[in-house]
This record gives C-alpha cells, structure tokens and sequence, in this order.
C-alpha cells in the first residue's frame, strides 16, 4: 500500500509486511553483514522507500498500544539513493503512527553516522546506560 509520494524527487514510501519483503530484507542485511532475526519475529509492518523505480531503504515497526518502535533499518547497498530519502520514510511511519494514536516512536542506535540522522530528523537521547536508545513524542 502506498502512503507517501514525492514526484519531485521520484520517492514513494509503501508499506509491506514481513512476509513479502523479508527475503529483500535478508539480501539487503547480508551485503551489510548485519544479522536480523527469523521472520517468525519480526514486526509485520515494513516501510520501503522506492526511488527511482528501485527500492532502497525500509525499516520495520513493532506497534505496542501507544508505543510505535522501529527496527532493522536497511539500505541496498547497491544502488546509491538520494539524501534525505531515509528522512522521508521516517516521516511516513510517524504520520501512520499518528494515525493509530501512537504517542511515542523509540529505536535502539549503534552506528554514529545513524545517531546523527536521528538527532537531525527530531529524535532524542534517552540517557539509558549500556544501550544507546532514542525516541521522538508524536502529540
């Protein structure tokens, strides 16, 4: 289903489920040598950022009541995207999130690079020792 458009830029973010992105998901995870977890565990939402025709980013969203979290956040590492696209699919999840009245988006960051995005795009440090959390209030 798609949710968001960008004609000028040639974005379209949809929203998937596990079961027809994951081998993508896995294929993506691979070139990064990055591990994600069975399919019997992941969240049934998907976000996937197609540029261009050619898909490029996704991530994934756990919904827990008021909480919305996101997880494995992938690229394609062959196909080199615009910048900002990664910021528009995290807009898109926060309008669905609002949509559902969930009040606060929360993910787990180990990249620098990725910490960097977040704080950019308005998320915030929890202050959590040993794990590095971030969230962003929605209302």
């Amino acid at each position: 289903m798609i949710l968001n458009i960008n004609e000028e830029k040639e974005w379209e973010c949809r929203l998937e489920n596990a079961q027809s992105f994951y081998p993508t998901m896995l294929e993506w995870a691979k070139k990064h040598n990055f591990n994600i977890v069975p399919i019997e565990l992941m969240p049934w939402d998907v976000f996937v950022l197609k540029e261009k025709g050619k898909d490029v980013y996704c991530t994934s969203l756990f919904v827990a009541d008021h909480l919305g979290f996101t997880v494995f956040p992938l690229g394609d590492k062959d196909v080199e995207a615009t910048a900002g696209g990664l910021a528009f699919v995290f807009e898109t999840i926060e309008e669905y999130c609002k949509k559902l009245d969930i009040a606060i988006l929360a993910t787990t960051v180990g990249e620098a690079k990725y910490k960097r995005f977040l704080e950019k795009v308005g998320w915030s440090c929890t202050g959590l020792i040993c794990e590095d959390h971030y969230m962003k209030i929605l209302v």
